[in-house]
């Protein structure tokens, strides 16, 4: 391929324990989470270990979902038998008044009872006036019968009523305490949501997509690449699997020889290419870069996951995950340099004959051309 000034397919990498450092994020925060694009949100990966942490994650969630639906109805529970307790108060407090008031009224008609009818001799009582005083002691007794029977239904009142005030504190006692164990049950779930947070999009980002032979994370450089081409250079026309199958011939998407590609499109340990030093069918290319991105100060070799050469790179470097550096180790911005370069080629890569020439740029090997394309349309039949 044109980049790495080679006609040959691809040849075999040779590993270097030296390369760009997995990002500062990564390997410093455990809490870091790779933000991959919206767009990406619904498509389907196959991971044992996401699938886990999917469903410890989802359950976590439930319980926090649930637990704060039931504090919102306890609540508001609260705040009724609140009122419901300060209105059974002013019952009692009510009904109290009411019976101290009756009581006082009987003892008052108890005694203008003893007076009324007192002992007094008949022979010296006038009948005018005894029949008066009969008539009041019958008068007095009637009204001490209704305030007795008054005092009854005072006491029945004032019964309820402290029945009433006891069983909305219990309840509230009760509520009180459900709702300090759904606040636990919340806070243990918004907890446990925060720290499976990010290993679960972690292991999103890494997990293979469904049906396919690359990585959430590799996806979505391929897919950022094109995407922001299709601001900067919209008559390019350029489709994320173009990129993809450059991708996985160039460096199996950024695993090849077993590599890792982590959340943020990072390869350890890097990929390397033999040196260029007119062996094996490769041209000569004498080092370029003092063994910056390769380590070899004498030749120089194909780098990272898109197998740029060092002086291609340095033409051609992006910035695909807004870092502030291009590291051609880094799969987003290898992407976006390798999408960069296929628009080189000229418009119209959403065609065949587009494409076609837009690949051979990259490789000049027919071979590697159909490789590629072929692989493309594959990649293409994922719905975005």
């Amino acid at each position: 391929m044109s980049l790495r000034l080679s006609v040959l397919p691809v040849v075999t990498a040779v590993v270097l324990s030296l390369g760009a450092a997995v990002p500062a994020q990564a390997a410093e925060d455990p809490a870091a989470v790779p933000e991959l694009s919206p767009a990406l949100a619904d498509v389907p990966v196959e991971s044992v270990r996401f699938e886990q942490l999917e469903r410890d994650f989802q359950a976590a969630r439930s319980q926090r979902v649930q637990a704060e639906a039931r504090i919102v109805e306890l609540r508001a529970a609260e705040v009724q038998l609140q009122e419901r307790a300060r209105r059974a108060e002013r019952d009692r407090q009510a009904a109290e008044r009411e019976l101290a008031r009756i009581e006082a009224t009987i003892t008052e008609l108890a005694v203008q009872s003893y007076v009324a009818g007192g002992e007094t001799s008949g022979a010296l009582i006038d009948p005018v006036e005894a029949t008066e005083q009969h008539r009041q002691v019958v008068v007095l007794g009637t009204v001490q019968a209704e305030q007795l029977a008054a005092r009854h239904l005072a006491e029945a009142t004032l019964v309820a009523a402290r029945a009433t005030l006891e069983a909305a504190r219990d309840e509230l006692v009760q509520t009180r305490a459900a709702l300090e164990e759904n606040e636990v049950l919340a806070r243990a779930g918004r907890e446990t949501e925060s720290e499976l947070a990010p290993r679960r999009a972690l292991a999103r980002a890494t997990a293979t997509v469904a049906g396919h032979d690359f990585t959430l994370v590799a996806l979505d450089a391929y897919w950022s690449a094109a995407a922001a081409l299709r601001y900067t250079h919209p008559e390019c026309g350029l489709h994320w699997s173009l990129v993809a199958g450059i991708a996985r011939v160039e460096g199996n998407h950024g695993t090849f020889g077993g590599r890792t590609l982590d959340g943020w499109g990072q390869t350890s340990p890097p990929i390397l290419g033999i040196p260029l030093d007119g062996t094996r069918n490769t041209r000569a290319i004498g080092d370029t870069d003092g063994g910056r991105l390769d380590g070899d100060t004498t030749w120089d070799r194909a780098v990272g996951p898109m197998q740029f050469i060092p002086s291609t790179w340095a033409r051609y470097a992006q910035d695909g995950n807004g870092d502030g550096v291009a590291d051609p180790h880094n799969l987003y911005d290898a992407a976006l340099a390798a999408a960069e370069y296929l628009c080189r080629s000229g418009p119209g890569l959403d065609a065949a004959a587009g494409a076609n020439r837009a690949v051979f740029s990259y490789n000049h090997s027919q071979a590697y051309v159909s490789r590629v394309t072929g692989l493309a349309d594959g990649y293409r039949q994922l719905p975005l």
